[in-house]
């Protein structure tokens, strides 16, 4: 491989050769041997389920709280504390 195709920095690169459809790791003198395909990359659509947890819990979140809040206030009279 020449220079010119040689990356400076280490990291995930597509195959030096070109005949795969995966990528090698350089660590910044040498590709390591390690490998993975492209289809291993975290794609918008393999993020998608973390929004949605994060939306479930941010409503839970919410929701307790409220609870508390509601509960709190009943249990010390709510309107006729007065």
């Amino acid at each position: 491989m020449s220079d010119m195709a040689t990356p400076a920095l280490p990291g995930w690169y597509n195959d030096p050769e070109g005949v795969r459809p995966h990528q090698a790791y350089w660590d910044g003198e040498k590709w390591t041997g390690a490998i993975r395909r492209e289809t291993d990359q975290p794609t918008r659509k393999n993020r998608a389920w973390m929004w949605v947890v994060f939306g479930i819990v941010a409503v839970a979140v919410c929701y307790l709280g409220l609870l508390v809040v509601a509960l709190r206030w009943l249990t010390s009279g709510g309107f006729y504390s007065y």
